[in-house]
Order: C-alpha cells, then sequence, then structure tokens
C-alpha cells in the first residue's frame, strides 16, 4: 500500500538502510499503474542508494508488462463484442432494429462506462457508436492473405477511426459510416492487407443492412467468383456473380454447360461485351483488334447458340460464363 503522506501515486517509497525496525528491510518500492489508479508495487530491497536505479528498471519492465496485458484484454474484449455485432447481424440472431440500437445506443437504459477513449463515441452499452448512413464491407482474403490476421497498424487505425471490424466466415467485415474517409480506408486496407472488398449502398435501414450484409455473405462463401474484381468492388456491379451464387448445384451445373465449348478468351471477351457493350470499347479492354473481336462473337454464336450482340442472349451468356468459373473451381 501507498502511504497516507504520499500524495504522487508515482513517487518511490524508500525505507532507509539504517531502519530500526525488524518488520522492514532496507530498499525502493515503486507503484505499478493502470491509468491513474495504483494496482501494485515493485519492492527492491537493498541500500537505497544502490539499487534505485535497479528498481526503476525492474519498475519499468513490470509497467510494460502490465501495459501489454491490460491492452490484449481490451482488444480481445473488443474483438468478442464486434464478432457477436456482425454474427447477430448477418446470422440474424437478433432483429435488425436491436442491431441498430447497438450501433447507436438508442433504447438502451445501461449505464455509460467510466472511461470513453478519445478516439471514438460510444454507445449506452458501451459499444463504438457508428452513426447513419451506414456502410457495409466484406473484405475476402487473396491466396497470400493470412484470414483472421491484421497488422497491428491496420488494426489501431480501424479503432480509431470509431469502425467495428470482425472476421467471421473467412471474410474481414467492416461497419462504419459511410463517408469519403471510409471509401480511402477501404482502399488502404486492400492494398496494404491483399484483401479484395465488396460494399454495399450507404443506408440508414437496419432492415437493408441485413439483406445487404446476406448478400456479402453468399459471395464471402463463393471467392472465386469475384475473380478479376477491382480492388473495391460495389454489389451493384455484381448481379451475375450475386444471381449464380444463389443458384442450386444442379441449376448451376446446367447453365455451365452451355458455354463449356468456350475457350478462356471467348469467355473473357462475354465478360467484356457485358462490362462495355459496344464493341470497340471491348476491344480495348481486351487489348484486341475490333475485327477479332467480331470474329470471337460469331464464334461464340455458332459454338452456344446464343448471340452477344442480343442483349438478353448477352444476359444468359454472362450467367453461364460465371457460372462455369464456379463450377470449375469446384
Amino acid at each position: 500500500t501507498v502511504p497516507a503522506d504520499v500524495q504522487d501515486p508515482e513517487q518511490a517509497v524508500t525505507v532507509p538502510a539504517d531502519v530500526q525496525d525488524p518488520a522492514q528491510q532496507p530498499g525502493v518500492n515503486l507503484p505499478l499503474l493502470a491509468g491513474d489508479e495504483v494496482v501494485g508495487v515493485v519492492g527492491v530491497t537493498g541500500d537505497p542508494e544502490r539499487i534505485t536505479d535497479l528498481a526503476q528498471v525492474v519498475r519499468l519492465a513490470t509497467q510494460l508488462l502490465l501495459d501489454q496485458a491490460a491492452a490484449q484484454d481490451a482488444q480481445e474484449r473488443r474483438e468478442a463484442v464486434d464478432r457477436d455485432l456482425f454474427t447477430a447481424l448477418l446470422l440474424g440472431e437478433d432483429s435488425p432494429t436491436a442491431v441498430a440500437q447497438r450501433l447507436t445506443g438508442a433504447g438502451s437504459d445501461a449505464q455509460r462506462p467510466t472511461r470513453t477513449p478519445r478516439s471514438a463515441a460510444r454507445t449506452t452499452t458501451g459499444e463504438p457508436k457508428v452513426a447513419t448512413p451506414w456502410r457495409l464491407a466484406a473484405l475476402l482474403p487473396d491466396a497470400s492473405a493470412d484470414v483472421g490476421v491484421l497488422s497491428p497498424a491496420t488494426a489501431s487505425r480501424l479503432a480509431a477511426d470509431g469502425v467495428r471490424w470482425a472476421w467471421l466466415r473467412g471474410a474481414l467485415w467492416l461497419l462504419a459510416t459511410s463517408s469519403e474517409h471510409t471509401d480511402r480506408l477501404l482502399s488502404d486496407i486492400t492494398h496494404d492487407a491483399s484483401l479484395r472488398a465488396v460494399t454495399v449502398p450507404p443506408t440508414d435501414d437496419p432492415a437493408a443492412l441485413r439483406v445487404w450484409g446476406q448478400a456479402l455473405l453468399a459471395l464471402a462463401h463463393r471467392p472465386v467468383l469475384l475473380t478479376g474484381a477491382t480492388p473495391v468492388t460495389s454489389l451493384d456491379d455484381l448481379s451475375a456473380e450475386l444471381a449464380v451464387a444463389h443458384l442450386p448445384p444442379e441449376q448451376r451445373r446446367g447453365l455451365a454447360a452451355r458455354v463449356s465449348a468456350l475457350t478462356p478468351a471467348q469467355r473473357e471477351t462475354v465478360l467484356a461485351l457485358a462490362q462495355h457493350g459496344r464493341a470497340s470499347d471491348t476491344g480495348r479492354d481486351l487489348h484486341a483488334h475490333r475485327n477479332t473481336v467480331a470474329q470471337r462473337v460469331e464464334r461464340i454464336r455458332h459454338l452456344t447458340g446464343l448471340d452477344p450482340r442480343d442483349p438478353r442472349r448477352l444476359l444468359t451468356l454472362t450467367l453461364a460464363v460465371t457460372a462455369a468459373r464456379l463450377d470449375d473451381a469446384d
């Protein structure tokens, strides 16, 4: 314990070498702190004039271990809370309204935490508050990324920006307030952590947030569907991939069979036509002459019976090529 006459909690308590009390030994006692609170003492016995420097080193090393353990404990608690949030959001364990209350703090009678980090506002449940409109994203790792691992710098940045995040079902899930800053953050993380992000339209509707989240979950189960996607892709640009992800295996295989005779270059041409619509833009994207593109289009029509120049047939071809990509991977 710290004597009552010690005003500064970080002040050393020294027992002199000539102490006459048999119950005491000469030495130096230094406090261990958790925030501003003394939680323990490091005591080193010996002549204070000779061991004071050693005692300071011992105290510093012990304090660092305590701080590291406290930080690790806080991180594990945060990870557990956020993982529970995304489980409730994506898997329907809580109602959308209950999820929204956890994000905004509305309707909670719980006590506010006694200490609030300066980096982020918190709800009345003690969880970081996320203002609307919400931006939800699923970040899928490529072959070189470690699932479930983020660099300490990236994790600290997410915490500082008030982003809720968790690894769940093989993907890194982020939920933040939609802003240009969030867009830059997503771009930086995909670059630094070898991840590909799929984002949904911003929303302030918790029911829509769940619907979008479950759509992302379907793609997260089939990451091969995102092969060739840009580092940050909107779900609005992945309609064919999302449709194929929900197909029963028998229907998917039947659809993929429609393009089984096409070469990789011809399949790539189908996807480029679906993206650009015009042969001239398709040729630039494929680095091919427009005559080459025209020849491929005619060959695709001959092999499949579907003319890519017909928008309805092009849609069928696009779904078939996307299904074939998934079928090949399986």
